[in-house]
């Protein structure tokens, strides 16, 4: 049996699929992230500025190394065009030897390779 890799899962929202696309797509081209599941049509209910509000959103998952979460957090706020976006880390999850070893090759930086 294979000793399991730790990985980072990041969940955040976007008004849209074409921002998520365009941000996830940023975030995949500086290694920053293995993967972006993207989960359009999400319903969002909450309360801003003192007032209920709902509307639709984009809900993402975000597959990174646990040691790239600090510069993922930072790139993602940068980029990200709500006032205060949503940046959840669930933690280090335990994946399989390959899937976490795909996650943290995929997010070195080429002269880290």
């Amino acid at each position: 049996m294979s000793v399991p890799v730790p990985v980072a899962l990041v969940y955040t929202t976007f008004p849209d699929m074409e921002t998520a696309r365009r941000i996830a797509s940023g975030l995949l081209d500086r290694r920053l992230v293995a993967c972006a599941n993207l989960f359009p049509g999400m319903v969002a209910v909450f309360r801003w500025e003192g007032r209920a509000d709902a509307g639709e959103e984009v809900a993402a998952i975000l597959k990174t190394a646990p040691d790239r979460v600090e510069a993922l957090r930072d790139a993602l706020l940068a980029a990200h065009p709500y006032e205060v976006p949503a940046f959840v880390v669930f933690g280090e999850s335990a994946a399989t030897a390959a899937f976490g070893g795909w996650v943290v090759e995929e997010t070195r930086p080429p002269a880290d390779r």
